[in-house]
C-alpha cells in the first residue's frame, strides 16, 4: 500500500516559510480552533446525519449488482473511497483476487401457436460448482399452479424431459420436478414475490447438479404463455477470477496501536443479476457517516475498513489479515464491526460468530472486560441490548452469523461487533432501495439512528481508551494452504496437472459442540497450472477442511471432471493447517455422473443423515472400480439430519474401468449392510465423461435393485433347502405394495405412488437383510462343521474301528474325514450357496494350522509350569497327569461305548436333537417391530395416533410427509409436533428494564391445522384466549401464543405486544 502504513504512529511534520507576520496569524487560527473544538456547534456537528446516510445507501444500492468480483462492486468501493477522502483520510484501495460465478444475462424463448417470443430471464446461483451454463436446452414448458409444494401438485402431469414454470414461492416444490425427471424449472416472480434469506440454501442444489434454473417476471410469461408451449433457455454463466477490493482509510493518533472499525459493503443473491442488496449497504453507510464524526486525531490510530468478499468466506478480510501480518496486525489492538439489518431495532453485541465459533482461554480474558464496558456504556445510554452472549451452538442451522472480526479474533486480536438481532430482509432479491423504504418491515432510519449513536458511542469509547489493548497475534498463527489439481494419466504412468478446476474447500470446527455450527466453504479458480492458494485459514488446533476439486469447462453442460477416491486417488480428507503454508495436492478424473434421489435411512425412511460410504462396483466382475467417487448433498454444507435431503451423485469413467457398466451400494455399515443397491434392473449403469443421468423417482430404482437379488438369493436358499418361508411372506407383502404403488404410477398419482414405494422398500430391504444373515450364517457355519469333523472323525474310528495300528488307524480316521467332508457337501446349505470352496478350504486350513500352534504351545507352557512346582515344592503322591487322565478316560468311555450299542444309539440322537434345536434358536429373525406402548383418553388431546421415540427422541422431519404420502387413504392429517425444552434450563426471550431476563421453560410450535384437529382449540377457542386473539394463518407467520402473565411481562419490559397482530 504505498508508504500509507509506514507513517502510522509518527507525526507528520509540514515544513515550510513564512513570514512573522503569517506566523503570527497562524497562532491566532489554531487557538482559536482549540477554542472552537470545545463549544456545542461542534457537538452539534457530530450528531448522525440520517439524510446523509440514506443519500449513502441510495448510492451504494444504485451500483448493482453489488456482487465481489462484479463491476458494481467496484464503483461502490471507488464511491467509499472518495468520500473518505473527502473527510481527510489516507486512503488505498487494497487490490486482490475472488472466485465468483460472473452471470453475462440469460434468455427464455417461447415458440406457442400465437407467436414466438423472447423474455428476459435471470439465472440463479450455481449449483456448488455447476453453474447450469446452456447454449440452448430446449423442451415442452409446463406451467405448474402449486398448492401444496409436493408432489401432489404434479398429479395427473408427466413432466419427464419437459421444463417446469411454477411460482418463486412454492418452497421445495422444484426439487420434485427435478425428481420427475423435469430438464430445467422456471421461477416466476414478481413485485410480491416473497423473497428470503434462506432462498440461498433451497432454492439450488449442494452437489453439483447440471439442473438450469432461471426466473422471469411472472407478468411477461403468463401474457404470452399457451399449453403445449415450446421453450428454450438459454444461460450465460461462468466462474472467473476477477479484482476485489478493500477500502482502507487511516487516520494518525498518538499512539502506532490501531483501533479498527469496519463492515462490509459487497452483496449477494440467489439470483446473482438482482443483488442490489441495499439492506446489505446500510452497515457500509452507517459507518461512512461515522468515519466523518471519528476522524481526527486520537490516543490510538483509526483505522476504517470496508471489506469485500464477506459472501466469499470472508475472503476480503482473509486476504488483509494476511497481506498486513507483519506491519498492521501486531499493532492491531480491537477490531469493531458493525452490522446492521433494517428489519430489527433489537441490539446485540457480538464476540464470536459462525465462521470457527472458538476461541482460547487468553483471548476470552482479553475481550471479555471490553465487551462488558461496551455492554455498560450502551445501558448508560439507554440502549437495550438483547443479545449478549452469542452461541453459534445454539444458533438456527440456517441462520449462521459471519463476521468480519472473526478472521482477527481467530487470530487473537480482541474484536467484537455491534450487530442486529435478526438479519431476514439481506442478500435477496428483494433487499432494493425501493422496498426498503416502502416495506412496513424495513425501518432503515430508525435502525440507522439507533445503532449508529451506539456505535458512535463505542468508536469514541475505544479509540481513546483509557486503558491498555492487549493483543496476542503471533505472526505464525496465520495459515494457510497452497496446492495443485491433477489427474493421473495412465498412459504414462504419472499425475499431471488440470488446469482451470475449480477448488471447493468446506471447513468445519473440530471442536466438540459447534462442529456442526461453525461452518464455511470457499471457492477458488486454478491457474492455468492447476495451482492455487487460500489464505487465512482456520487453525489446526480449531478446524479441518475437506477439500475436493472440480472442473467444468467449458461451462456449458455438466461436471467434466470429478474427485478422484478410486485407486490413483490423492484425497484431502480432514486436512489441517498445522503450519504457516500447508501444501496439499488433490486427483481428479474424467468422469460422467449419475444423480440419485430418495436415498434413505431405512430406519427412519427419512434421507440418511450422516456419511455413509458409496461402493461403486463393476457390474459384471463386482470389483471395485479403479476411478470413482460420491457427494452426498447436505444444505449449507451442514451436516445433519434437518439439512439432508438424500440426494447422491456418483462419478464414473467406463473407459477406465475394466468393463463399461456399474453399480452404486450405499453402504450403512455392521448388520445393517445396505440402504440402497442400484443396478438399474440388472443391466448396470454407463455414463460416458462429462454426461450425466439423472435418476427419476429414485425410490422405485432402490426396491428394484433389492428385489433383483432377493429373487436371485431365494432361488438359490430354496434348492439348498434353506427354510426361507418367512422371508418370502415378507417379499410378498413389498410385493403388494410395489404393485399398487405401479398402479399410483399409471394415474400419474405421484405423491400416493411414491408413499406406496417407499413401504416397499422397506419392506424388500428387510427381507434383504434377512436372507442376506440366514445365507451369512450358513456360510460361516461350513468352516466351524469341518472344524468339528476332525474330532467327530475321531471318535467315529475309536467307535467302530478301534485300530490298534497307526497306520490304519490314520487311513480310517482320513476316509471318515473325507466321508463326512463329502456328505456336507451335498447336505449342508452352507457348502451349496458359498461362491468360492477354495475359500471356505483355505479359511478351514487357517484354523486347523491356528489351533495345532497354540495346543502345542500350551502344553510346553504347562509342562514347564509343573517341572519348575516339582522342583521348589515337590510332588504329591496322588497328584497325576491329567492330560493323560483325561485321554485315559476318553478311551475307558469309547470301549463303553463299543460294548452297548443301544445306549450309544440313543446318545447319538439325543445329540443330534439338541444340536437341531440350539441351531433352529440360534438362527431365528431378528425384527424391529413397531407397537403401540399405550392407549390414553384424553378429553382435549388430538383424535389420533401419537407416533414418537422412546426417551421423545426426535422424529424425522420429512417422516410426516412419509405417513401422509403412504396411507392416504386411512391417514386424513398428519401434524409435526415440533418443541423445545432444553432439560434444566430457561430460555431468555427479552429482559426487563433492569436487566433482569425474562424467560420461559418451554416452546411449542402448532400448525394453522391444529386449530381444525384438536377438541380443545377448535371447540374451547373463546375460553382458553383472550378476546381479539385468532388462530395462526400460515406456517411461515411470525407470531405465537404467549400466557397473559409473560404479556404482562413483556408489556412493562417495554416490548410492544399486539393481540392478534401479525
Amino acid at each position: 500500500m504505498l508508504n500509507l502504513y509506514e507513517n502510522i504512529g509518527w507525526h507528520r511534520v509540514v515544513v515550510g516559510v513564512v513570514r512573522a507576520r503569517g506566523a503570527a496569524i497562524l497562532v491566532l487560527l489554531i487557538l482559536l480552533a482549540g477554542v472552537l473544538a470545545s463549544t456545542p456547534a461542534q457537538a452539534a456537528e457530530r450528531a448522525i446525519d440520517i439524510d446523509r446516510i440514506m443519500r449513502h445507501l441510495e448510492a451504494l444500492s444504485s451500483f448493482s449488482p453489488r456482487i465481489s468480483g462484479y463491476e458494481g462492486a467496484e464503483k461502490a468501493a471507488q464511491y467509499i473511497a472518495d468520500q473518505l477522502r473527502s473527510y481527510g483520510y489516507d486512503v488505498e484501495l487494497e487490490e486482490y483476487n475472488v472466485t465468483v460465478p460472473v452471470d453475462y444475462g440469460a434468455k427464455l424463448y417461447l415458440e406457442t401457436p400465437k407467436g414466438s417470443y423472447e423474455l428476459k430471464a435471470y439465472a440463479l446461483a450455481p449449483n456448488v460448482v455447476e453453474t447450469c451454463a446452456t447454449e440452448g436446452l430446449e423442451g415442452e414448458v409446463v406451467y405448474l399452479e402449486t398448492r401444496y409444494n409436493d408432489l401432489r401438485d404434479f398429479e395427473g402431469l408427466d413432466v419427464k424431459d419437459k421444463i417446469v414454470a411454477l411460482d418463486y414461492d412454492s418452497e421445495k416444490a422444484w426439487r420434485w420436478a427435478a425428481y420427475l425427471g423435469a430438464k430445467a424449472v422456471i421461477f416466476l416472480i414478481d413485485e410480491n414475490t416473497h423473497f428470503t434469506y434462506l432462498d440461498d440454501f433451497w432454492k439450488r442444489f449442494w452437489v453439483p447438479i447440471d439442473f438450469p434454473r432461471i426466473a422471469v417476471k411472472s407478468s411477461d410469461f403468463i401474457s404470452v404463455y399457451e399449453s403445449g408451449a415450446k421453450g428454450k433457455i438459454v444461460i450465460k454463466m461462468k466462474y472467473e477470477v476477477k479484482k476485489a477490493y478493500n477500502v482502507v482509510a487511516v487516520a494518525e493518533g498518538d499512539s502506532d496501536t490501531i483501533v479498527m472499525l469496519t463492515t462490509h459493503y459487497d452483496t449477494w443473491s440467489i439470483i446473482p443479476s438482482l443483488a442490489e442488496g441495499a439492506d446489505d449497504a446500510l452497515s457500509a453507510a452507517v459507518l461512512l457517516d461515522i468515519a466523518r464524526l471519528v476522524y481526527g486525531r486520537h490516543k490510538y490510530t483509526l483505522m476504517v475498513t470496508f471489506f469485500s468478499g464477506y459472501h466469499q468466506a470472508l475472503q476480503g478480510a482473509r486476504e488483509f489479515a494476511y497481506a498486513h501480518k507483519e506491519d498492521i496486525l501486531p499493532k492491531l489492538g480491537l477490531v469493531l464491526e458493525i452490522q446492521v439489518s433494517s428489519s430489527s431495532k433489537e441490539v446485540g453485541i457480538y464476540d464470536r460468530g459462525n465462521f470457527h465459533a472458538y476461541y482460547p482461554v487468553s483471548y476470552q480474558n482479553s475481550i471479555s472486560p471490553l465487551k462488558r464496558r461496551a455492554r455498560d456504556l450502551l445501558k448508560d445510554r439507554g440502549v437495550r441490548v438483547v443479545l449478549w452472549e452469542y452461541d453459534p451452538a445454539e444458533a438456527p442451522i440456517d441462520r449462521p452469523r459471519y463476521f468480519n472480526f472473526e478472521i482477527f479474533s481467530m487470530l487473537s486480536i480482541p474484536s467484537m461487533a455491534l450487530g442486529s438481532y435478526l438479519w431476514e430482509s439481506r442478500a435477496t432479491p428483494a433487499d432494493t432501495y425501493d422496498r426498503l423504504l416502502s416495506s412496513p418491515e424495513t425501518k432503515p432510519r430508525e435502525v440507522a439512528k439507533l445503532f449508529g449513536d451506539a456505535y458512535l458511542a463505542l468508536a469514541d469509547l475505544f479509540l481513546d481508551y483509557s486503558e491498555s489493548l492487549l493483543n496476542f497475534f503471533r505472526e505464525g498463527n496465520l495459515r494457510s494452504f497452497k496446492g495443485k489439481v491433477v489427474y493421473f494419466d495412465a498412459s504414462e504412468g504419472v499425475y499431471k496437472p488440470l488446469g482451470d478446476s475449480l477448488v471447493l474447500m468446506f471447513g468445519r470446527s473440530t471442536v466438540r459442540g459447534v462442529w456442526v455450527a461453525a461452518r464455511h466453504y470457499m471457492i477458488t479458480k486454478t491457474d492455468k497450472n492447476g495451482r492455487f492458494i487460500v489464505r487465512t485459514v482456520v487453525t489446526s488446533d480449531y478446524g479441518s477442511y475437506e477439500i475436493f476439486a472440480f472442473q467444468d469447462e467449458p461451462p456449458e453442460g455438466p461436471i467434466k471432471y470429478a474427485p478422484d477416491f478410486g485407486v490413483y486417488a490423492r484425497m484431502a480428507f480432514n486436512v489441517r493447517a498445522f503450519k504457516e503454508l500447508n501444501d496439499i495436492e488433490v486427483s481428479v478424473f474424467n468422469a460422467g455422473s449419475v444423480v440419485f434421489f430418495d436415498v434413505m435411512d431405512p430406519d427412519t425412511a427419512s434421507p440418511v443423515s450422516e456419511f455413509i460410504p458409496v461402493l461403486v462396483i463393476d457390474h459384471h466382475t463386482q470389483n471395485y472400480a479403479r476411478y470413482f467417487s460420491f457427494a452426498w448433498e447436505w444444505v449449507g454444507f451442514a451436516p445433519s439430519r434437518e439439512m439432508s435431503t438424500g440426494t447422491l451423485v456418483v462419478y464414473e469413467n467406463p473407459r477406465l474401468a475394466q468393463t463399461p457398466t456399474f453399480d452404486a451400494v450405499v453402504e450403512l455399515g455392521g448388520t445393517r449392510w445396505f440402504a440402497a443397491i442400484f443396478n438399474n434392473r440388472g443391466k448396470g449403469y454407463v455414463v460416458e465423461p462429462g454426461q450425466q443421468i439423472i435418476v427419476p423417482f429414485t425410490i422405485r430404482e432402490a426396491f428394484l435393485g433389492f428385489r433383483l437379488v432377493d429373487e436371485e438369493r431365494v432361488k438359490a436358499a430354496k434348492s439348498s433347502r434353506l427354510f426361507v418361508e418367512p422371508i418370502e411372506l415378507t417379499m410378498s407383502e413389498a410385493k403388494e405394495e410395489w404393485e399398487r404403488a405401479e398402479e399410483y404410477l399409471k394415474e400419474k398419482k405421484w405423491y400416493e405412488a411414491r408413499g406406496s414405494y417407499v413401504l416397499a422398500w422397506m419392506l424388500e430391504r428387510k427381507a434383504y437383510v434377512n436372507l442376506r444373515n440366514f445365507i451369512f450364517d450358513a456360510s460361516y457355519a461350513s468352516v466351524f462343521f469341518l472344524l468339528l469333523a476332525l474330532p467327530f472323525a475321531y471318535l467315529l474310528e475309536r467307535l467302530i474301528f478301534e485300530f490298534e495300528d497307526v497306520r490304519r488307524r490314520v487311513g480310517a480316521f482320513i476316509g471318515l474325514f473325507i466321508a463326512v467332508v463329502i456328505f456336507m457337501l451335498f447336505e449342508h446349505p452352507g457348502f451349496t450357496l458359498i461362491a468360492s470352496l477354495p475359500l471356505v478350504a483355505i479359511a478351514f486350513l487357517m484354523l486347523v494350522l491356528t489351533l495345532v500352534p497354540m495346543i502345542i504351545t500350551t502344553n510346553h507352557a504347562i509342562e514347564a509350569i509343573k517341572e519348575l512346582r516339582t522342583r521348589f515344592i515337590g510332588k504329591h503322591f496322588a497328584e497325576l497327569d491329567k492330560l493323560s487322565a483325561m485321554v485315559l478316560a476318553a478311551s475307558l468311555g469309547l470301549r463303553n461305548l463299543r460294548r452297548r450299542w443301544l445306549r450309544t444309539t440313543l446318545l447319538i440322537v439325543s445329540i443330534i436333537i439338541a444340536t437341531m434345536a440350539f441351531v433352529s434358536i440360534v438362527s431365528v429373525l431378528s425384527t424391529r417391530y413397531v407397537a403401540p406402548v399405550a392407549t390414553f383418553e384424553v378429553e382435549r388431546g388430538y383424535e389420533g395416533l401419537l407416533i414418537r421415540q422412546r426417551g421423545f427422541r426426535p422424529l424425522p422431519s420429512f417422516l410426516s410427509k412419509q405417513i401422509a404420502s403412504a396411507f392416504p387413504q386411512d391417514v386424513e392429517y398428519v401434524s409435526e409436533v415440533i418443541f423445545y425444552y432444553p432439560f434444566g434450563q430457561n430460555i431468555e426471550i427479552a429482559r426487563t428494564k433492569k436487566g433482569e431476563p425474562i424467560t420461559i421453560d418451554a416452546v411449542l410450535g402448532l400448525d394453522p391445522r391444529d386449530f381444525e384437529v384438536i377438541p380443545a382449540l377448535r371447540e374451547d377457542f373463546e375460553a382458553l384466549f383472550v378476546e381479539g386473539s385468532r388462530p395462526f394463518e400460515s406456517r411461515d407467520e411470525l407470531a405465537c401464543i404467549l400466557p397473559i402473565q409473560l404479556v404482562e411481562q413483556l408489556r412493562n419490559a417495554g416490548i410492544d405486544v399486539k393481540i392478534g397482530s401479525t
